[in-house]
């Protein structure tokens, strides 16, 4: 539901390009970005590996997690 509702107030904005901005494909894992400190951290919420696509300023990256694993990426 979360998710509906991001793309929602993105799409009613006009700004749906936006949402790719900082933003992770897998809804069991989250993209925190700190663009002043350069990095975006990665987080698996889950009990099991997770992977999946992390969009950040329009370059993909394949991120691979464990289980409550976090990463830092340099941006």
């Amino acid at each position: 539901n979360a998710r509906i509702l991001l793309r929602a107030i993105y799409w009613c904005a006009f700004a749906e390009d936006e949402m790719l901005k900082y933003y992770s494909e897998n809804p069991a894992m989250e993209c925190n970005a700190y663009p002043d400190a350069g990095c975006v951290c990665v987080n698996n919420n889950t009990n099991t590996p997770q992977s999946g696509k992390i969009h950040i300023d329009g370059k993909v990256y394949e991120v691979t997690l464990e289980q409550m694993e976090s990463k830092w990426i340099d941006i």
